[in-house]
């Protein structure tokens, strides 16, 4: 229990034979938004207005596609259209996560899959 309380300290304690370095932290980042990954579910198409919002912000979507797969294979072929055609126009990527897992990327993210069985939408 000791581990614990020492691994999780409060950041107003330091821990023996740690040295504390000061520094100033600049916020400017050069006027650039932070990226958001947001986790979402795609129960229908009428979810695909959220997720192009989210894109067309700048943020990271990774889709939850279960329980529309499981529902409306064919409607969901249309979804998954859709969504490909909304990150060509705004120059993002789309992907493959797994069986149930689609990532959607807005412009400047880029996807690089390197594992068999995974990879672009295709």
């Amino acid at each position: 229990m000791k581990v614990f309380k020492r691994i999780f300290q409060r950041p107003s304690e330091t821990p023996e034979g740690i040295r504390v370095v000061e520094s100033e932290v600049k916020e400017e980042r050069l006027g650039i938004e932070p990226i958001y990954i947001k986790s979402m579910n795609l129960e229908s198409s009428d979810d695909l207005k959220k997720v192009g919002d989210e894109l067309r912000a700048g943020n990271i979507v990774i889709l939850n596609i279960a329980s529309f797969m499981s529902r409306d294979v064919e409607g969901l072929k249309q979804a998954i259209a859709q969504l490909k055609g909304m990150c060509y126009a705004i120059g993002g990527d789309i992907g493959r996560l797994g069986d149930s897992w689609i990532v959607a990327t807005p412009r400047y993210v880029t996807i690089q899959f390197r594992e068999q069985g995974t990879g672009p939408v295709t």
